[in-house]
C-alpha cells in the first residue's frame, strides 16, 4: 500500500492563497450561482400559499442560513470530508473505501446498490445544473434589458453550446481563470447584500432558528413545498467531498468559511432586505439588487460564474464516469487527457456530446428557471442521502468514536437528508421525474454492464483451460512457429486467453514467447509503481503478468510492461498484442427482463471503446481476434 506519509502528504494539500481561490472555481462552482434562484423560488412558494411577508422572508432565510450551516458547514466540512480513500472523495470513493464492489451478496451488495444510485444520479445533476444556471443568468436581462427578453432561451443554447463544444480544448489553460472569477464574484455577492442590509438590518434576526421552525409550524402545508425549494441553496454540496483530491480538505474549508459562505449569507439576506423594503413587489431579487448602472456588468459577471458552475459539473460527470469504467460498472469510453500535467483534467468526447443532447433537451422541456426549479434537486438530494447512508457505514467501521455517538450523528444526518428526498420528490409530476428517469437509465445501464462482463467471464471458463494446463500442452506440440512474442490479455489472470487457444487449436501457431497479461483495477485511487507489476514465470516460453492500476490512473500498457520485456531480453517492437473482441449473441426472441438486460449488454459492448484504444497500444503491431459470445 501507500505508505502513510504520501498518503497525509496528498491529503495535506499547503494552504495557500492561490490554492483557495483554485477551489473556488473548481469546488464551489454550483453552490455559488445559487443565490440565482434559490431565494426567488423558495420565497414565491411562501407567498402563493398566502404566508405574511415578513414571516416569509425571515422564515425562509433562516432555512437557507441553517440549511448551509447544518448540510454544508457541520455535514460536509466536518464529517464527510473525513471519509476520503487514501485523498479521494465522493460516492464512488466510499464504494471503492468500504470494498463494496468486491462483494456479491449480503448487505454490502444493498450498499453497492445505494452507492451506484447516488453517483447514476450525479449524471442527472450534471445535466440540469448547466440549464438552470445559465438560464437563470440570462433571465436577468428581462432586468437589465427587457427589450432582449424574448432572447433568453436561444442565447442559453449558444451558451450551453459553446460550453460543451470547448471541452475538448480541457481546462488547463483556461481553469486558471476560474478561481478569480468566482472570487470576484462572491465579493459582489456580498457586496450587493450589505447594501440592502444597511437599509434593513431588522434583516439579520433571521439568523435565530426560531423563524423556520415558526414559517414550517404555522404552514405545515407548504412546509414540504418551502423546505424542497430551500434545497436549492445547498445543491452543489457533494462537490465538496467529490473535488477533495483536487486541494484537499483544509483549502475546501478555509475557501468555505473565509469566502464562500459568507458571500451567500449576505446576499440571501441582502435579497430578503430588498424584498422587505418593497413590500414583497420582486421579480428577480438578485439582479434587482444591483444599481442600475451595474446591471449590464452584473449580467456579465453572473454568465462566467455560471459558465464556471457548468464547467466544474461537466468535468465532474467525466470523473465519475472514469472511476464507474476502472471499478468494473461502466462500458469503456475513449478517455483523453488535456493536461500534461494533471492527470485528473480528461476528455470524454462520447459522454461530452450525449451530456450536451440532454442538457439543450432540458431547455426545451422546461424553458425558465422557475420551471427547472421543479425538476432541480432531486438528484442531489438523493445523491447526498446514498453518500450520508455510506459515510454512516464508514464511520461504525474505521471511526474510533463511541457507538452511542456514531449512530446518534448518523441519525441527524440520515434524517435530514430523508427530509430533502422526500419535499424533493413532491416535484415528481412538476418535472422531478425527469432526474429521476435518467439516473434510472444510468444505473440499469451500470448494473448491465457488470452482469454482462461476469457472464463473459463465465463464457470464458468454459472456452479454455488453466494457462499452466495449456503451457503442458504446448511445450513440444508439433506447431508452426511464429518468429514474434505474442502478448494476450486475460479477464481471469488464471486461464489462457481465448485468442491464444483459438491461434493454437485452430492454426496451429505458436509463438516464440508468449506473455499472458491480466489487468486489475484496485479500490485504491493511485497504486505505486513499485507495487504495479506481479511475473510469474510458467516455462521457458509462457509468462505470466499481473498489472494493477489504481482507479484514478491512467491505462499504459506499453509502457508498463516495457522494463520487465527488456529484462526478459524480449524486445518490444518484437511484440504483437493480440487482443479478444467479442461478438455478443443476444436472444433473438427477449421475453424477459434477463432478456432485456443482455440486449442492453450487447448494445453496450458494440459501442465500448476498443481496447487499442484503451490501453495506448501500437495500433501497428496489435492484432483483435473476434469470436461469438451467446449470452
Amino acid at each position: 500500500m501507500n505508505s502513510p506519509k504520501a498518503h497525509a502528504a496528498h491529503m495535506n494539500h499547503p494552504i495557500r492563497t492561490a490554492a483557495v481561490v483554485g477551489a473556488l472555481g473548481i469546488v464551489y462552482g454550483d453552490i455559488g450561482t445559487s443565490p440565482l434562484y434559490a431565494f426567488k423560488e423558495s420565497f414565491k412558494v411562501a407567498t402563493q400559499g398566502g404566508v405574511d411577508l415578513q414571516d416569509g422572508v425571515f422564515g425562509v432565510l433562516s432555512l437557507i442560513f441553517w440549511a448551509l450551516t447544518i448540510t454544508i458547514s457541520i455535514k460536509y466540512l466536518i464529517f464527510i470530508l473525513k471519509a476520503d480513500n487514501e485523498g479521494e472523495g465522493g460516492v464512488l470513493a466510499l464504494i471503492t473505501g468500504l470494498r463494496l464492489h468486491k462483494h456479491k451478496g449480503g448487505y454490502k451488495a444493498v450498499l453497492l446498490l445505494i452507492g451506484l444510485s447516488g453517483a447514476a444520479m450525479l449524471f442527472g445533476d450534471g445535466v440540469i445544473t448547466p440549464a438552470i444556471s445559465v438560464l437563470s443568468a440570462m433571465e436577468g436581462i428581462s432586468v437589465v434589458a427587457p427589450s432582449l427578453e424574448n432572447w433568453i432561451v436561444q442565447l442559453t443554447f449558444i451558451i450551453l453550446i459553446g460550453i460543451f463544444m470547448s471541452q475538448r480544448f480541457g481546462t488547463d489553460k483556461i481553469g486558471w481563470v476560474y478561481g478569480p472569477i468566482m472570487l470576484i464574484w462572491f465579493i459582489v455577492l456580498g457586496l450587493m447584500g450589505i447594501h440592502q442590509i444597511i437599509q434593513q438590518p431588522q434583516v439579520l434576526t433571521a439568523l435565530n432558528p426560531y423563524y423556520a421552525i415558526n414559517l414550517l409550524s404555522l404552514h405545515p402545508g407548504l412546509a414540504a413545498a418551502i423546505i424542497g425549494s430551500a434545497f436549492l441553496a445547498v445543491t452543489g454540496g457533494e462537490a465538496l467531498f467529490a473535488d477533495m483530491g483536487h486541494f484537499g480538505r483544509g483549502v475546501i474549508r478555509v475557501s468555505w468559511f473565509t469566502v464562500v459562505m459568507p458571500g451567500l449569507v449576505l446576499n440571501y439576506f441582502g435579497q430578503g432586505a430588498l424584498t422587505l423594503s418593497r413590500g414583497g413587489v420582486v421579480e428577480n431579487p438578485f439582479f434587482e439588487l444591483a444599481p442600475q448602472w451595474f446591471g449590464i456588468p452584473l449580467l456579465g459577471l453572473a454568465t462566467l460564474a455560471t459558465i464556471v458552475a457548468s464547467q466544474a459539473m461537466i468535468t465532474g460527470a467525466f470523473a465519475i464516469s472514469r472511476q464507474t469504467i476502472e471499478v468494473g460498472y461502466f462500458p469503456p469510453m475513449r478517455v483523453k487527457g488535456t493536461s500534461e500535467r494533471n492527470s485528473q483534467h480528461i476528455f470524454i468526447p462520447r459522454l461530452n456530446m450525449a451530456l450536451m443532447a440532454v442538457t439543450l433537451g432540458v431547455v426545451v422541456l422546461f424553458p425558465s428557471s422557475s420551471q427547472l426549479a421543479s425538476a432541480y434537486g432531486i438528484a442531489v438530494a438523493f445523491a447526498m442521502l446514498t453518500t450520508t447512508i455510506l459515510f454512516s457505514v464508514w464511520m461504525w467501521q474505521k471511526s474510533k468514536w463511541p457507538k452511542l455517538a456514531i449512530m446518534f450523528v448518523c441519525a441527524i444526518f440520515i434524517a435530514l437528508d430523508l427530509a430533502y428526498v422526500s419535499t424533493n420528490l413532491m416535484k415528481v409530476l412538476d418535472g422531478g421525474w425527469l432526474p429521476l428517469l435518467m439516473g434510472a437509465c444510468v444505473l440499469t445501464a451500470m448494473m448491465s454492464w457488470h452482469r454482462g462482463i461476469e457472464k463473459l467471464i463465465e463464457r470464458h471458463m468454459g472456452y479454455t483451460e488453466p494457462i499452466e494446463d495449456f503451457a503442458a500442452r504446448t511445450v513440444g506440440a508439433p506447431l508452426a512457429h511464429v518468429h514474434k512474442v505474442g502478448v494476450f490479455f486475460s479477464r481471469t489472470g488464471t486461464m489462457a486467453p481465448v485468442p491464444l487457444e483459438r491461434l493454437t487449436n485452430m492454426l496451429h501457431m505458436k509463438f516464440d514467447r508468449v506473455v499472458i497479461l491480466s489487468i486489475r483495477i484496485s479500490s485504491r485511487p493511485r497504486v505505486d509503481i513499485s507495487e504495479r507489476l506481479t511475473m510469474t514465470k510458467i516455462d521457458d516460453q509462457v509468462v505470466k503478468i499481473e498489472i494493477r492500476y489504481g482507479y484514478m490512473q491512467n491505462i499504459n500498457i506499453p509502457a508498463t510492461i516495457g522494463p520487465v520485456l527488456t529484462d526478459l531480453g524480449i524486445h518490444t517492437d518484437e511484440t504483437l498484442y493480440i487482443i479478444g473482441h467479442e461478438r455478443v449473441i443476444v436472444p433473438p426472441d427477449p421475453r424477459t427482463p434477463s432478456d432485456f438486460m443482455n440486449i442492453l449488454f450487447g448494445f453496450l459492448a458494440a459501442t465500448a471503446e476498443r481496447a487499442v484504444d484503451r490501453f495506448h497500444l501500437p495500433a501497428s503491431r496489435t492484432l483483435e481476434i473476434g469470436y461469438p459470445v451467446r449470452m
